[in-house]
């Protein structure tokens, strides 16, 4: 039993909601894959870990769908029911490896309300439109319309995503083939009681959001769809682009065939991207960091890799290293050593694993003047509740651990003084909703910093409270205003190397 708040005469009361445990299921790397085969939506955000660490996730994603699938695998365990429309909205990304719970909240004669949670979290509210059951599971006459006439369409089987603005697909109808072989295998009870064409009409909803509109830099809202005749119309699901709110991203998109109703969808920002060495170089003379080494741990992206171009643009020799992201290291060792003044070069380096004083990382630290962390974890967590323990223990793993052994092994073996910088945020002070972890730890490691300042021989710390910079971890659907980077950065990084010019004129 649930107890559940409601309005009356002004008054809030509590009653009772029953509420049933229908199963928990683990997302794994084998489901992932097998849905992406099923469903044909082979969208980078869900297959791809080291795409899908730029995005506002951070993780890969579980498919939207394929949480309501389970839904109904689910559900139908309990009975041989009739579902006549369903509706569901995505409330929270599951990530691959998470573990889902189902839970029935309500179940009426004609309706039955289901929510997925991961951690108490509510990730999927789906609605179940139901009729009573004759024994065979066929739908009501009342309940059954034919596919509106449609002029013309187009038919669609892109094998990787499109990338185009959705207002490209305003009012044309899209056609979409029917797939999901190997649905039976993996949802028996779905096909037996939705039935196999309306299962696979499940599946294009996916394709066509993940990889023709919006595509790539795409979010499962929402869908409200009625299950029509299997045995009427063709084989494909058809779409059209109703209307697209641009400031929000928000596409309206109309569904006819096995499926009719409608469903929305996101256009994501697309994965940020910093500024490029030639670009920097407008900013930094070119011989002004010339004879310094630097050490950015976390350099693969973000402020690392700004950082990196910054130093380099004036002829420091930089180590960027990195975590999970060899590409994007490379990619920006590769930009620095072809564009600017200074060099570069990589190292994998993973402060929750590795240790610093392992012979093995090759890391040459009597040369190194001038060190920046910016190791992180993803910053912007889904949570059920105001504060997680295990979300502000990773932030301290990092942020204060990490830094501490980071500056004991500098302490003992650097043969000069090392300056070391740990960027801070005004986070810290402003505290955005969800952010209380995040800005707890940074408080912390800004005291640590401060005691061992005190008490350090080599070592000199400083941090700073740095505004809210673009960069992956900034990312939002509605894009608010940013600091400049460059601006924010280049004087900080100035100050360490004892380099006092003006910004030169762009």
């Amino acid at each position: 039993m649930a107890l559940e708040m409601i309005a009356k005469n002004g008054e809030f009361n509590k009653v009772k909601r029953d509420i049933k445990f229908l199963g928990s299921k683990l997302f794994g790397e084998q489901e992932q894959s097998s849905f992406a085969a099923i469903s044909l939506d082979v969208n980078p955000m869900h297959v791809d870990k080291e795409y899908a660490r730029r995005l506002i996730t951070g993780h890969r994603v579980v498919h939207g769908i394929h949480i309501l699938l389970h839904a109904l695998e689910f559900f139908f365990h309990t009975g041989a029911y009739c579902v006549v429309d369903i509706s569901c909205t995505f409330k929270n990304p599951l990530s691959v490896g998470e573990t889902a719970e189902f839970f029935e909240v309500d179940h009426q004669t004609d309706q039955c309300l289901i929510e997925v949670r991961c951690g108490g979290l509510l990730c999927a509210a789906i609605s179940l439109g139901l009729h009573e059951d004759d024994g065979n599971t066929k739908l009501p006459a009342s309940c059954l319309s034919t596919t509106p006439k449609i002029s013309e369409t187009t038919r669609y089987s892109p094998s990787t995503p499109l990338e185009l603005s959705p207002s490209v697909y305003l009012n044309k109808w899209i056609s979409v083939p029917l797939s999901g072989q190997g649905l039976e295998s993996c949802f028996p009870l779905v096909v037996q009681h939705l039935k196999s064409k309306h299962a696979a009409g499940l599946c294009a909803l996916s394709f066509f959001v993940g990889m023709i509109c919006p595509g790539l830099h795409s979010l499962f809202g929402s869908l409200k769809v009625k299950i029509e005749r299997a045995d009427e119309g063709s084989n494909d699901l058809h779409f059209s682009v109703k209307k697209y709110h641009e400031r929000f991203g928000l596409v309206d998109i109309a569904v006819a065939g096995c499926l009719s109703g409608k469903i929305e969808a996101f256009a994501r920002p697309k994965p940020f991207q910093q500024m490029t060495v030639a670009e920097v170089m407008a900013y930094v003379d070119a011989a002004e960091f010339s004879g310094s080494t630097a050490l950015i741990v976390g350099g693969s992206r973000g402020l690392g890799e700004l950082t990196g171009k910054i130093l380099a643009s004036g002829g420091c020799h930089t180590i960027i290293t990195y975590a999970q992201g060899f590409q994007d290291a490379q990619a920006i060792c590769n930009e620095i050593n072809q564009n600017s003044p200074g060099s570069c070069e990589t190292m994998k380096l993973d402060v929750t694993k590795d240790a610093f004083d392992d012979p093995s990382l090759g890391l040459e630290y009597r040369g190194i003047d001038v060190i920046f962390y910016f190791a992180t974890s993803r910053i912007s967590r889904k949570k059920a509740g105001a504060f997680d323990q295990n979300l502000f223990d990773e932030f301290v793993e990092i942020y204060v651990r990490k830094l501490h052994d980071m500056y004991l092994f500098f302490d003992r073996v650097a043969n000069k003084t090392v300056k070391v910088f740990v960027p801070s945020s005004v986070f810290v002070e402003s505290r955005p909703h969800g952010m209380t972890e995040y800005a707890m730890a940074k408080s912390a490691a800004e005291v640590l910093i401060t005691d061992l300042n005190k008490v350090s021989q080599k070592v000199s710390i400083s941090s700073s409270r740095l505004p809210r910079l673009g960069t992956d971890q900034t990312a939002a659907l509605v894009s608010d205003s940013m600091a400049s980077g460059v601006d924010t950065l280049l004087p900080i990084i100035r100050s360490l190397l004892e380099k006092s010019h003006e910004l030169p004129s762009k």
